[in-house]
C-alpha cells in the first residue's frame, strides 16, 4: 500500500515529472500523427486503386486491345464463384477543348466505360456531383437534376462572391481578391450558360433541324446561306448533344474548377456546358499513322476518386462513344469476314468476403485459368491477370517503404522520453536519498523501493501518453483545418494538390495504432526509470541517511 501512496505523492509534488510527462506526451502526439497521417495516405491509395480498376484487372500488352470482351465477362462471373461483376473499359488519350475559349487547351486520359455497370465494378457512383450515391448512375441523367445541381452551385458561387466582396465595389478590392472574384463571376457565367441550355433543350433542338432543313433546301438551290450557317453555328452552342455525345468530368481538371481558402470547391463547367474532345484513336493504328477524331460532348456530371492526379486529367465517356472514335469497333476485313470489336481492359469485381488483397490473388487465378482457357495459347500468353495491388505494386511499395522509414525516424527520436525519464527519475532518487534510507531502515526491501520508482515511471508514461494520444488525435481530425487556418494566416502550405495524390491530407485515426503507441509510451517510461529504480534498490540504509 505504502508503494502506491508514495507513487501518488510523488506525482503530485515533484514538478519534474511534469515535465518528464509532457516529454512522453510530444513523443506520443508526433508518433501518432507521422503513422496515422502515413496509413491514411497508404488506405487512401489502396482504396483509390481498388475503386479505379475493381479487385482484378484483365489486360493485354501494350495496345492490342482485348477481344471478345464481353464473351470474357460472362465466362468468368459464370466459372468463378467469387466474382460478382465483371465489365469493359477503354483507355485512350486526347486532348480536351472548350468552345469559344481558345487559349484553354488540356491533355486528358479518356475512359470509355459502361454504365451502371461500373458502379458494379468500383465506388464510381460515390464521387458523381449529380447522381451522387445513384445505385445506378448513367449518361442521361434527367435535365431536372442536373438543373438542380447545377442552380444549387451556382448560388454557392454566388454566396462565396459576396463574401469576398463584402459589400466593396469591385476597384477596391485587393489584387488577390480581384483575381478571386473574377475567377467566380466566369464559374458563374458558365453554369447560368449550362443551365439555360439544359432549360431550353427541347426548343433549340427543334429550332436547330428546322434551320438545318432550310439550310439544307438553300444548298440544293445552290444559294448561299452564310446568315442560316451563322445562326446553325451559334445555336451549336446552346444544344445539349444527343446520346451517346455526353461526357462525365474528372473533377480537378486543370482550369474547370479550384477551391478557395475556405475550402469550397467552385466548379467553373458544370451540367449543360460543352467540351470537345480531340481522340487520338490508338485502338488500329501505329503511333505514325493517326490524326486525331474530334467529337463535341455535352458535360452531364463530373466525378470525384479523391486521387488528384487521376482526377485533374481523366475525363469519362460512353464506351461505345470511345470504342468508335478510338478505332477499336468491328472492322469489315478484305475477305468479307469482320475483326472483332475491342477494349483496353476487363474490370472485376470480387465478393466482400475475398476483399482482402491476399485472398483476391486465389481468385486471380482461377480467373487466370478461365482466360487461358477461353483464348487460344498464342493470344494467352500476351494477357495479364493482375490483382488491383499488383497493378498499382510499384507505388503501393513505396508508400510502404517510406511509412516504415518515417515510423523508424520517429521511433528514434521517440527515444529521447527514454532519457528524459532517466535523467528526471536520476535526479528524483538523488534528491528523496533520506526518503529511501527512512524506507529501508522501517524493512522495506530493495523490490520495494524499486517497485516504487517503476510504479512512478508507469504512470508518468500513463499520463503522458494519455495527453499525447487525446493531443493527437484532436490534431489528427482537425488536421486539414489546421493547414487551412495556417495558410490562410502565413501564406505557408505544406500539403500541395499538385504534389500528392490527395486534395486532403488524410485523417484516418486507427485505434490499434493508438493502442500500440500508447502502451509503448508506458513501457518506454518504465525503461527509462528502471536504471534510477535499481540504484535506489540497492542503496544501503546507513549510505542513504550518513549524510542527513
Amino acid at each position: 500500500m505504502y508503494k502506491l501512496l508514495l507513487c501518488l505523492r510523488y506525482l503530485r509534488r515533484q514538478r519534474l515529472a511534469y515535465l518528464a510527462a509532457a516529454g512522453v506526451a510530444l513523443c506520443v502526439f508526433m508518433m501518432l500523427v507521422a503513422v496515422s497521417v502515413m496509413n491514411g495516405f497508404l488506405h487512401k491509395v489502396e482504396k483509390a486503386a481498388k475503386g479505379l480498376h475493381g479487385d482484378i484487372i484483365i489486360e493485354p500488352n501494350g495496345l492490342r486491345g482485348l477481344k471478345f470482351y464481353d464473351k470474357l465477362a460472362e465466362r468468368v462471373v459464370a466459372e468463378v464463384d467469387a466474382v460478382q461483376h465483371a465489365s469493359p473499359f477503354i483507355l485512350s488519350y486526347g486532348i480536351l477543348r472548350v468552345p469559344g475559349q481558345d487559349h484553354y487547351r488540356q491533355t486528358v486520359q479518356i475512359a470509355g466505360i459502361r454504365l451502371p455497370d461500373r458502379a458494379k465494378v468500383s465506388n464510381f457512383e460515390q464521387g458523381l456531383f449529380v447522381q451522387r450515391d445513384w445505385p445506378e448512375p448513367t449518361f442521361s441523367p434527367p435535365h431536372k437534376d442536373m438543373q438542380k445541381r447545377a442552380a444549387e452551385h451556382r448560388e454557392l458561387v454566388t454566396a462565396i462572391i459576396e463574401r469576398e466582396k463584402a459589400g466593396r465595389n469591385f476597384a477596391d478590392l485587393p489584387a488577390d481578391k480581384q483575381t478571386l472574384v473574377d475567377r467566380l463571376e466566369t464559374a458563374r457565367s458558365f453554369l447560368l450558360k449550362g443551365w439555360a441550355n439544359l432549360e431550353n433543350a427541347d426548343t433549340n433542338a427543334k429550332l436547330l433541324a428546322e434551320l438545318e432543313a432550310q439550310l439544307a433546301a438553300a444548298d440544293a438551290e445552290g444559294r448561299d446561306s452564310p446568315y442560316l450557317e451563322a445562326r446553325i453555328q451559334e445555336l451549336e452552342m446552346r444544344t445539349v448533344e444527343p446520346w451517346p455525345n455526353h461526357v462525365i468530368l474528372g473533377l480537378g481538371m486543370e482550369g474547370m474548377g479550384f477551391r478557395t481558402d475556405q475550402g469550397e470547391t467552385v466548379r467553373v463547367l458544370g451540367p449543360g456546358n460543352k467540351v470537345t474532345l480531340y481522340v487520338f484513336p490508338l485502338g488500329r493504328h501505329t503511333l505514325t499513322d493517326m490524326s486525331p477524331n474530334i467529337q463535341r460532348f455535352t458535360i452531364v456530371d463530373d466525378c470525384s476518386t479523391d486521387v488528384y492526379s487521376f482526377d485533374s486529367q481523366t475525363v469519362y465517356v460512353p464506351f461505345d462513344a470511345l470504342q468508335r472514335l478510338n478505332n477499336m469497333g468491328p472492322v469489315p476485313r478484305a475477305d468479307g469476314t469482320v475483326a472483332p470489336a475491342l477494349c483496353s481492359m476487363v474490370h472485376v469485381k470480387v465478393d466482400e468476403a475475398f476483399a482482402d488483397w491476399r485472398a483476391v490473388r486465389a481468385v486471380r487465378d482461377e480467373v487466370r485459368r478461365v482466360v487461358a482457357d477461353f483464348y487460344e495459347p498464342a493470344q494467352a500468353k500476351n494477357i495479364n491477370v493482375l490483382t488491383w495491388r499488383e497493378k498499382q505494386d510499384k507505388l503501393v511499395s513505396s508508400i510502404e517503404s517510406q511509412r516504415m522509414l518515417v515510423m523508424i525516424m520517429f521511433g528514434i527520436l521517440s527515444l529521447v522520453s527514454v532519457l528524459l525519464v532517466f535523467v528526471i527519475f536520476y535526479m528524483v532518487v538523488a534528491q528523496k536519498t533520506r526518503d529511501i534510507g527512512v524506507l529501508k531502515s522501517l524493512g522495506a526491501s530493495g523490490n520495494g523501493v524499486a517497485a516504487i520508482f517503476l510504479a512512478f515511471g508507469a504512470v508518468i508514461g500513463l499520463v503522458g501518453a494519455i495527453v499525447g494520444a487525446i493531443g493527437g488525435c484532436l490534431f489528427i481530425h482537425n488536421i486539414n483545418a489546421v493547414h487551412d487556418a495556417l495558410y490562410n494566416w502565413l501564406g505557408f502550405r505544406v500539403w500541395s494538390r499538385e504534389s500528392f495524390f490527395f486534395d486532403r491530407i488524410p485523417n484516418e485515426i486507427d485505434v490499434s495504432v493508438v493502442s500500440l503507441v500508447v502502451g509503448g509510451a508506458i513501457v518506454a517510461a518504465v525503461v527509462g526509470a528502471l536504471a534510477p529504480a535499481i540504484r535506489a534498490a540497492r542503496m544501503e540504509p546507513v549510505e542513504a541517511l550518513r549524510y542527513e
